[in-house]
């Protein structure tokens, strides 16, 4: 075989494989992590005016690390930490009274003074779909992930309670008492969730990432629906009080957000 030939299949073979991929590496000049900080939120219209927490916005604190894995597509991690006073408006009923013989009794006030807190925590794997000609992890993008939510419930006994009054049936005399038994005073809880939404990125100075858009939780949206529909008109039993009030205000919080993020390129 010529030297001619030899060249030529050789300069062949290097032209085939180059057109073959594509002239820049998946990512953003082929840049394919971002680590960063993200800030979601959504207005509480029964913070507001209902009263039901103690601000009109729902906020959640994420930190997040993403990587490119093609042309179009990044996944990424992410930790959303929040907190929710939860200020009692939902009635409760008390359902474990002592069995005190010729004593008669009632529930006094419907709702337990007080407050609990809810501190939460939401780890999310999710995947970014890019659109159109963008190019991974700049434009206009879809997103879908999984959550996983943990979160813990806290009250003080001596203020979350409820007064009650007690008869005497023979002696036609009452008194009143306080009950203050919600259950542990600590105690944790676990949720999932599945998330989508659309979102759009922007880079600044080749290094600088600004996304922002908005998501939706499905699980969380639905359960918000149930509670709404299925919320007991007599109040929740006192035993279970804590543990529904704090999964409808978990739904809540996630059922939908905005979110804005800045981010590091590298």
């Amino acid at each position: 075989m010529s030297r001619k030939i030899k060249y030529t299949i050789i300069a062949g073979t290097f032209l085939f494989w180059a057109l073959s991929f594509h002239a820049q590496a998946p990512g953003y000049m082929g840049k394919k992590f971002t680590v960063g900080y993200g800030f979601y939120f959504h207005p509480s219209f029964t913070n507001a005016f209902l009263d039901y927490g103690d601000s009109p916005f729902n906020i959640q604190h994420e930190i997040f690390a993403e990587a490119v894995t093609g042309k179009r597509f990044a996944i990424g991690f992410s930790a959303h930490f929040y907190k929710y006073i939860y200020k009692n408006v939902e009635a409760v009923r008390i359902t474990d009274y002592q069995n005190v013989p010729n004593y008669s009794h009632q529930q006094y006030e419907e709702h337990p003074s007080g407050v609990y807190t809810i501190r939460a925590q939401n780890f999310m794997i999710y995947g970014k779909a890019f659109k159109g000609n963008y190019l991974a992890p700049w434009g206009k993008y879809f997103v879908f992930g999984l959550v996983y939510t943990r979160y813990n419930t806290e009250y003080d006994p001596s203020e979350m309670k409820v007064k009650q009054q007690y008869n005497n049936n023979n002696l036609s005399t009452s008194y009143y008492t306080y009950y203050s038994d919600f259950g542990p005073p600590l105690k944790s809880y676990q949720t999932v969730d599945l998330i989508i939404g659309n979102g759009r990125t922007r880079i600044y100075g080749n290094k600088l990432v600004l996304d922002y858009g908005y998501n939706l939780g499905a699980i969380s949206l639905v359960k918000s629906f149930a509670y709404l529909l299925f919320k007991p008109f007599a109040g929740y039993e006192s035993p279970k009080y804590i543990e529904s009030t704090s999964a409808a205000r978990i739904a809540a919080m996630n059922r939908f957000n905005f979110y804005c993020k800045i981010a590091y390129l590298f």
